[in-house]
Parts: C-alpha cells; structure tokens; sequence
C-alpha cells in the first residue's frame, strides 16, 4: 500500500527500458531528511540513488519532471527529488483571502492568506523554479488536499497543456516560458518572488512561437486542407490559432475562416476548397438562430452570410454558441444544428 523511493525508479527504469511515451512526471513527495541549500546533482552519480539515476537517465530522454519543494517552511533550501537540476521544483502559494492553519509531520504554522504569496510551510530556495496555489486543493477523494504535493500536479497539467501545443518542447524550454510568464508570489520569509504558474499565458507564449499558417498564392485564400500542416486530417488547436493571425492579416477571406472554425470547434475532417462553402451549416440558409451555452436565444440572422456573421461576432464575448439553421431543399424545411465560435 506504500511505495518508496526504491519502488519508484524500479517503476521509472521499466518505463526507459520499454521506451514508453511519457512525456511528464509529477513527483508529489519528499524523500530522505537532508534538505538543499544549491542542487543536489551529484546524487544522481550516487550507486545508493537509484531513483535520481532514473530520473537522470529519463530526463535525457526527453520526459519532464516536475516535484513538490516539500512543507518544511525552510526559507533557504529543498527536499529530494525537487532539488535535482534536471527537476522542475514547485513550491505553494495562496489564491484567498483569509486566516489559515497548516499542519503536517514536518512543520505546524498559521497565516494570514494574501492570493499569490508563498505559503507559510513552503520550502523554497533561489534555485526553486515555480510556485502553484497549495491551500486548499479540493478533490472527491481529497477534499482537503493541500501543500507543495497539491500545487506540483498543476504545474504537470499545465506542462502537458503546452507540449500539446508543441510536443518538441524541452525541460529548459518549458520553464523558461513557466517562468517568464508567471505572476510574481513574494515570499516575506525569505524576502523573495517566485513566479507563480499563469496557464493561460504560458499557453498563449506557446501558441504564439507555433509555426505560422501557410499563406495563399496571390489572388486567392488557401482550402481548409491547407492549414492542416500535421497531416491528420483535423485541425488541431496550433493549426487553428496560426490561421487566426493568417486571417487577421487580411490573407485569408471570412469564408474559408468562418468554415475553419466550424471545422476546427466540431473536429471534422477537413474538406477540399472545392467544399469549403458546405463545411459550414450556417452559411446560405434561410434563417438561423442562435443560442449561448444556457440555451437562451440571443439571435436571429436572416441569410447568414459571412459579413452578417462578422457583424454578429463583433458584438458577442467569446466563446462557442449553439447555431440551428433553417433552409428550404426540394421542398422540403432541413435543419441543420452546429457550433460557432467567437473570437474577437
């Protein structure tokens, strides 16, 4: 029911020896007393250390792993494995308001929270990488679920969202982007910031070094199947924002963009430019009506063109709308339910 140290590289090295497709670890332990003023890389050369030489031997294969700094409240220094270089460390911060109480085998202190300050019990150093809110992560297993344990796994989730994006990224890589467009979290114990972890920044710095979308040749507006640069048949969401720019660069007309939301929003397979006009269910009917996500109509378009659509999505938030589209064929009233998305 317990595993250790032991039983985790023994876990890791099965994963090098098969050369499974892993590509983040998250660590959510400490293990051993000592804790480390400067990174601890020279355990990873120690015969008695088999877990540092797994993570060693993975990290040069290209897998990640990120581990909590520990709940001791040092102010100058980590606990194994987060004070190992090839280790992203992640220390906790608060995201409320409030008087809290922690208490663990390590250390019992109580503050008052401030959102982005390091917590109380946070071990941090000037080498840790990262800081992610640790009090209280709520879970249906663990409803209270805090520390350095509980802010690593969100910095793994975010590291997984951003090699989504671009599966080429490195561990440096990585936390350069974590932390150049992370929030600053003062720690008042150690009179230092630490840059808390901003997903959707790092997303977006990830998404903005995406390779760009090809461009038509002169007089014309590239098919969908153009910016399908990974061959897959979809458009995947780094395919889908390149074509944004292209789009906003004035090198892509409204239809083919319009047609390329739907198809990346319902990930159907894209279709040839001969089809692009079809793609889209809402274009050319009679009458269309649309919904939010509560299912409240909020309007109605009379032969939706991509002009009237343009119009329409310069006066709504982002975001994905609900379209039935009405349109008389062969005498006959056919509907046609999609999604829309919003971007301004």
């Amino acid at each position: 029911s317990q595993a250790g140290p032991d039983e985790l590289a023994a876990c890791l090295e099965e994963i090098l020896s098969q050369n499974a497709s892993i590509r983040v670890v998250n660590l959510s332990f400490a293990s051993g007393n000592a804790v480390y003023e400067e990174p601890c890389g020279f355990l990873g050369r120690d015969p008695r250390n088999p877990l540092a030489r797994a993570i060693r031997d993975l990290s040069a294969r290209g897998v990640i792993f990120v581990a909590a700094s520990g709940n001791d409240g040092f102010k100058g220094g980590l606990r194994f494995p987060a004070c190992l270089p090839e280790v992203i460390s992640v220390g906790a911060t608060y995201d409320f308001t409030g008087d809290v109480a922690f208490q663990s085998e390590q250390v019992a202190c109580s503050d008052h929270a401030v959102p982005d300050e390091v917590t109380c019990y946070s071990d941090v150093a000037p080498y840790l990488d990262v800081v992610a809110p640790g009090t209280v992560i709520s879970t249906p297993s663990a409803p209270d679920f805090g520390g350095t344990s509980a802010a690593a796994p969100l910095v793994s989730g975010v590291i997984a969202l951003m090699l989504e994006v671009r599966p080429s990224l490195t561990a440096a890589e990585v936390v350069k982007v974590l932390r150049s467009t992370g929030v600053p979290a003062f720690d008042p114990r150690a009179n230092a910031s630490f840059p808390r972890v901003d997903a959707y920044r790092a997303l977006q710095a990830v998404l903005s070094s995406s390779p760009p979308a090809p461009l038509p040749g002169p007089g014309r507006s590239p098919g969908l199947e153009a910016f399908d640069t990974n061959g897959n048949g979809f458009i995947d969401d780094p395919e889908f924002f390149a074509a944004v720019d292209a789009w906003i660069a004035g090198s892509v007309d409204d239809e083919t963009f319009f047609a390329l939301i739907d198809a990346w929003v319902g990930q159907r397979p894209v279709r040839s430019a001969s089809s692009r006009k079809a793609s889209l269910g809402i274009l050319g009917a009679d009458r269309a009506f649309i919904y939010d996500a509560q299912g409240r109509l909020i309007a109605q378009i009379a032969h939706p063109t991509p002009s009237r659509l343009a119009r329409l999505v310069d006066r709504r938030a982002n975001g994905v709308y609900l379209y039935v589209a009405l349109r008389e064929v062969e005498g006959r009233r056919v509907r046609t339910v999609g999604r829309l998305a919003v971007l301004r």
